[in-house]
């Protein structure tokens, strides 16, 4: 009787421990899959941006926004101003696009910044 009892209190320990395991690489996966949705919604974004060209994009910034489908649940902002560039030649044009975006991942709101340049 007393082997069965502890045998099953071994049992018990390695199921606990397992699925700590398991909730763990849970978390990992959602982080990575929120991570992964940013990065690819920010991609899209800028290369609209760059293909909008420099006279489309005004300086300026707007409020946060959510995005659209399939990126319902991210927010993004976009902020465009004239960079100060060391010994910048008199007839260089060129903006600073901030792109910020916003996406919770289970536990926490995680928020990315992504910068690129577009010239005349």
């Amino acid at each position: 009787m007393l082997e069965i009892v502890i045998a099953l209190l071994i049992l018990c320990v390695g199921l606990i421990s397992s699925l700590t395991l398991f909730h763990s690489g849970l978390k990992a996966n959602i982080r990575t899959t929120t991570l992964n949705r940013m990065h690819f919604f920010a991609q899209e974004e800028m290369e609209g941006i760059k293909r909008a060209g420099y006279e489309a994009e005004q300086n300026g910034e707007i409020e946060f926004r959510y995005a659209s489908s399939p990126y319902e649940d991210i927010q993004y902002k976009i902020a465009v101003d004239k960079p100060e560039l060391l010994g910048e030649p008199p007839d260089l044009q060129i903006k600073r696009v901030t792109l910020t975006v916003k996406a919770f991942d289970g536990r926490q709101l995680v928020e990315r910044e992504f910068v690129n340049y577009i010239s005349k």
